[in-house]
Protein backbone atom coordinates (compact mmCIF):
# COMPACT_ATOMS: atom_id res chain seq x y z
CA UNK A 1 0.00 0.00 0.00
CA UNK A 2 1.15 3.74 -1.25
CA UNK A 3 -1.99 5.42 0.07
CA UNK A 4 -5.12 5.73 1.36
CA UNK A 5 -6.79 9.34 -0.11
CA UNK A 6 -10.58 10.33 1.14
CA UNK A 7 -11.70 11.05 -2.26
CA UNK A 8 -15.42 12.53 -0.41
CA UNK A 9 -15.79 13.15 3.13
CA UNK A 10 -19.02 11.36 4.73
CA UNK A 11 -22.61 13.11 4.24
CA UNK A 12 -22.59 13.46 8.23
CA UNK A 13 -20.57 15.36 10.05
CA UNK A 14 -22.09 15.47 13.51
CA UNK A 15 -23.15 13.13 16.24
CA UNK A 16 -24.73 12.69 19.32
CA UNK A 17 -23.39 10.68 21.74
CA UNK A 18 -23.65 7.35 21.24
CA UNK A 19 -25.07 7.58 17.82
CA UNK A 20 -23.80 5.18 14.94
CA UNK A 21 -21.16 5.65 12.87
CA UNK A 22 -22.77 6.76 9.43
CA UNK A 23 -20.15 6.18 6.46
CA UNK A 24 -22.48 7.33 3.46
CA UNK A 25 -20.87 9.36 0.75
CA UNK A 26 -17.48 8.36 1.53
CA UNK A 27 -15.27 7.74 -1.33
CA UNK A 28 -11.99 6.00 -0.90
CA UNK A 29 -8.93 5.05 -3.01
CA UNK A 30 -6.38 2.71 -2.32
CA UNK A 31 -3.52 3.60 -4.06
CA UNK A 32 -0.95 0.27 -4.76
CA UNK A 33 1.78 -0.35 -7.17
CA UNK A 34 -0.17 -3.17 -8.54
CA UNK A 35 -2.55 -0.54 -10.71
CA UNK A 36 -5.26 1.84 -9.62
CA UNK A 37 -7.65 0.77 -7.00
CA UNK A 38 -10.88 2.62 -5.48
CA UNK A 39 -12.53 1.57 -2.40
CA UNK A 40 -16.05 3.34 -1.66
CA UNK A 41 -18.38 2.28 1.35
CA UNK A 42 -22.22 2.83 1.21
CA UNK A 43 -22.70 1.60 -2.55
CA UNK A 44 -25.54 -0.76 -3.53
CA UNK A 45 -25.81 -3.43 -6.04
CA UNK A 46 -29.07 -3.38 -7.39
CA UNK A 47 -30.18 -5.35 -10.35
CA UNK A 48 -33.33 -6.64 -12.03
CA UNK A 49 -33.60 -9.61 -13.80
CA UNK A 50 -31.53 -12.13 -13.23
CA UNK A 51 -30.91 -15.91 -14.91
CA UNK A 52 -28.84 -17.75 -12.32
CA UNK A 53 -27.00 -21.04 -11.68
CA UNK A 54 -25.50 -22.10 -8.35
CA UNK A 55 -23.77 -25.63 -7.99
CA UNK A 56 -20.22 -27.43 -7.12
CA UNK A 57 -18.65 -27.28 -10.56
CA UNK A 58 -14.68 -27.62 -12.36
CA UNK A 59 -13.63 -24.81 -14.44
CA UNK A 60 -14.42 -26.93 -17.60
CA UNK A 61 -18.24 -27.00 -16.30
CA UNK A 62 -18.26 -23.53 -15.39
CA UNK A 63 -17.07 -22.44 -19.01
CA UNK A 64 -19.54 -24.53 -20.46
CA UNK A 65 -21.71 -23.39 -18.13
CA UNK A 66 -21.34 -19.85 -19.17
CA UNK A 67 -21.51 -20.46 -22.74
CA UNK A 68 -24.95 -22.51 -22.44
CA UNK A 69 -26.26 -19.41 -20.23
CA UNK A 70 -25.88 -17.22 -23.10
CA UNK A 71 -27.67 -19.66 -25.66
CA UNK A 72 -30.51 -19.99 -23.55
CA UNK A 73 -30.91 -16.07 -22.84
CA UNK A 74 -31.08 -15.70 -26.64
CA UNK A 75 -33.43 -19.15 -26.82
CA UNK A 76 -35.91 -17.12 -24.32
CA UNK A 77 -35.83 -14.22 -26.67
CA UNK A 78 -33.93 -11.59 -24.07
CA UNK A 79 -31.18 -9.58 -24.28
CA UNK A 80 -28.21 -9.95 -21.80
CA UNK A 81 -27.63 -6.59 -19.92
CA UNK A 82 -24.06 -6.19 -18.59
CA UNK A 83 -21.74 -8.88 -17.78
CA UNK A 84 -22.35 -11.75 -15.59
CA UNK A 85 -22.05 -11.21 -11.51
CA UNK A 86 -20.44 -14.16 -9.95
CA UNK A 87 -19.93 -15.53 -6.69
CA UNK A 88 -17.48 -18.42 -5.41
CA UNK A 89 -18.53 -19.57 -1.87
CA UNK A 90 -15.98 -22.52 -1.63
CA UNK A 91 -13.46 -24.28 -3.44
CA UNK A 92 -12.12 -28.22 -2.68
CA UNK A 93 -10.35 -30.17 -4.59
CA UNK A 94 -10.68 -28.06 -7.97
CA UNK A 95 -14.45 -28.20 -7.18
CA UNK A 96 -16.02 -24.70 -7.22
CA UNK A 97 -19.89 -23.87 -5.34
CA UNK A 98 -20.33 -20.57 -7.34
CA UNK A 99 -23.33 -18.75 -8.40
CA UNK A 100 -23.66 -16.57 -11.76
CA UNK A 101 -25.81 -14.24 -12.15
CA UNK A 102 -26.27 -13.03 -15.91
CA UNK A 103 -28.66 -9.65 -16.15
CA UNK A 104 -31.17 -9.63 -18.63
CA UNK A 105 -33.80 -7.23 -19.98
CA UNK A 106 -37.00 -9.48 -18.84
CA UNK A 107 -38.40 -11.91 -16.76
CA UNK A 108 -38.37 -15.50 -17.70
CA UNK A 109 -39.25 -19.20 -16.19
CA UNK A 110 -37.00 -21.44 -14.82
CA UNK A 111 -35.47 -23.75 -17.08
CA UNK A 112 -33.54 -27.10 -15.95
CA UNK A 113 -30.35 -25.86 -13.88
CA UNK A 114 -31.26 -22.20 -14.44
CA UNK A 115 -33.49 -20.07 -12.51
CA UNK A 116 -35.10 -16.50 -12.69
CA UNK A 117 -34.92 -14.39 -9.49
CA UNK A 118 -36.27 -10.56 -9.70
CA UNK A 119 -33.79 -8.80 -7.90
CA UNK A 120 -30.06 -9.08 -6.77
CA UNK A 121 -29.60 -6.56 -4.33
CA UNK A 122 -26.67 -5.88 -1.81
CA UNK A 123 -27.09 -2.74 0.36
CA UNK A 124 -24.73 -1.04 2.42
CA UNK A 125 -21.34 -2.44 0.52
CA UNK A 126 -18.19 -1.77 -0.12
CA UNK A 127 -17.82 -1.25 -3.83
CA UNK A 128 -14.15 -1.94 -5.09
CA UNK A 129 -13.07 -1.05 -8.50
CA UNK A 130 -9.28 -2.40 -10.02
CA UNK A 131 -8.82 -1.81 -13.53
CA UNK A 132 -4.91 -2.62 -14.62
CA UNK A 133 -3.21 -6.02 -15.72
CA UNK A 134 -4.70 -9.38 -14.95
CA UNK A 135 -1.75 -10.75 -13.44
CA UNK A 136 -1.59 -8.29 -10.56
CA UNK A 137 -5.36 -9.30 -9.97
CA UNK A 138 -4.29 -11.41 -6.52
CA UNK A 139 -2.26 -8.25 -5.36
CA UNK A 140 -5.11 -5.98 -5.86
CA UNK A 141 -7.91 -8.25 -4.20
CA UNK A 142 -5.32 -8.37 -0.98
CA UNK A 143 -6.26 -4.42 -1.09
CA UNK A 144 -9.70 -5.20 -0.50
CA UNK A 145 -8.76 -7.65 2.32
CA UNK A 146 -6.56 -5.15 3.66
CA UNK A 147 -8.40 -2.22 4.03
CA UNK A 148 -11.50 -4.98 5.40
CA UNK A 149 -9.11 -5.82 8.01
CA UNK A 150 -7.85 -2.20 9.05
CA UNK A 151 -11.26 -1.02 9.13
CA UNK A 152 -12.36 -3.85 11.02
CA UNK A 153 -15.40 -3.95 9.45
CA UNK A 154 -17.95 -6.93 9.76
CA UNK A 155 -18.42 -9.17 6.62
CA UNK A 156 -22.08 -10.28 6.04
CA UNK A 157 -22.28 -11.29 2.47
CA UNK A 158 -20.02 -12.69 0.06
CA UNK A 159 -17.88 -11.16 -2.44
CA UNK A 160 -19.95 -10.50 -5.79
CA UNK A 161 -17.53 -9.72 -8.72
CA UNK A 162 -17.60 -8.14 -12.52
CA UNK A 163 -15.27 -8.97 -14.26
CA UNK A 164 -14.44 -7.12 -17.85
CA UNK A 165 -11.66 -7.86 -19.62
CA UNK A 166 -9.97 -5.65 -22.37
CA UNK A 167 -7.23 -7.05 -24.80
CA UNK A 168 -4.62 -5.35 -26.41
CA UNK A 169 -1.33 -4.93 -26.33
CA UNK A 170 -1.61 -6.82 -22.94
CA UNK A 171 -4.37 -8.27 -21.12
CA UNK A 172 -5.83 -5.59 -19.43
CA UNK A 173 -9.11 -6.18 -16.34
CA UNK A 174 -11.72 -4.07 -14.68
CA UNK A 175 -12.73 -5.86 -11.31
CA UNK A 176 -15.99 -4.47 -9.75
CA UNK A 177 -16.39 -6.24 -6.16
CA UNK A 178 -19.26 -5.72 -3.86
CA UNK A 179 -19.02 -6.92 -0.67
CA UNK A 180 -22.20 -6.00 2.55
CA UNK A 181 -20.89 -5.10 5.48
CA UNK A 182 -22.61 -4.98 8.53
CA UNK A 183 -22.20 -2.88 11.89
CA UNK A 184 -18.81 -3.45 13.91
CA UNK A 185 -19.47 -6.16 15.88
Amino acid sequence: LQSIIIKEKSTKTKYYVGESLDLSGIKVIAVYDTGEEEIYEGEELNVENILYFRGKINQEEMDYICLDMEEKVKAFGCKKIGVPITVTYGVVDGIADVEINVPIDKAVDDFDNYRFKKNLIVKNALKFEYIGEIGQMPKASAVLNDYISQKKLNVITPSFNIVEIKQGETVEIKLTVYIGVGADI
